[in-house]
């Protein structure tokens, strides 16, 4: 078994038009959780890019082991956009932490010779 947290990141989905963008949102999967482990939070980042205009970058850390999230878009955007404000791709990244259950490991052990 390998100890490796892995997850899968689905497509991101966007709701609105690029000249008025409302949200965006993920969803992923994780597809190994060591046993002895469990999801303690997820950071996303969303990168939107734009045309001729710097990227937007929006942060969201989700405590627990939830498996998606969405971000408002009016805000870090604004609305009615001109060409160049409007974003032209979504790229959602995320990052799964867990932790061991139990990360203090004891064990005791005795064996008897009877004499």
């Amino acid at each position: 078994m390998s100890c490796a947290l892995q997850i899968s990141v689905n497509r991101p989905a966007f709701v609105g038009t690029a000249q008025n963008p409302q949200t965006a949102s993920v969803t992923w999967s994780i597809t190994n959780l060591p046993a002895c482990y469990q999801v303690t939070e997820s950071e996303v980042t969303f990168t939107l890019t734009r045309n001729n205009q710097p990227n937007v970058v929006i942060k969201r850390t989700v405590t627990g082991a939830a498996t998606s999230v969405a971000v408002s878009l009016v805000n870090a955007l604004g609305s009615n956009l001109a060409a160049g404000f409007q974003p032209n791709a979504v790229v959602a990244e995320v990052r799964v932490k867990a932790s061991a259950i139990d990360p203090n490991k004891v064990k005791t052990e005795s064996n008897t010779l009877t004499i």
